[in-house]
């Protein structure tokens, strides 16, 4: 995310740089919650082995 921001911030008028830029935070993002998703997913399972519901 700070990558995508930096390349936005010195893309100097570069409407190139700055899709670059945007691409690179989407896809940080979608990252992101990728893997939030399978922590929350591994905590939710390992709770429900370790409390037996």
């Amino acid at each position: 995310i700070v990558w995508g921001g930096f390349v936005i911030m010195t893309a100097g008028g570069s409407e190139e740089k700055v899709k670059k830029g945007k691409g690179i935070i989407t896809a940080s993002v979608i990252g992101l919650a990728i893997l939030f998703g399978s922590w929350l997913i591994v905590t939710v399972i390992t709770t429900f082995l370790k409390t037996g519901a």
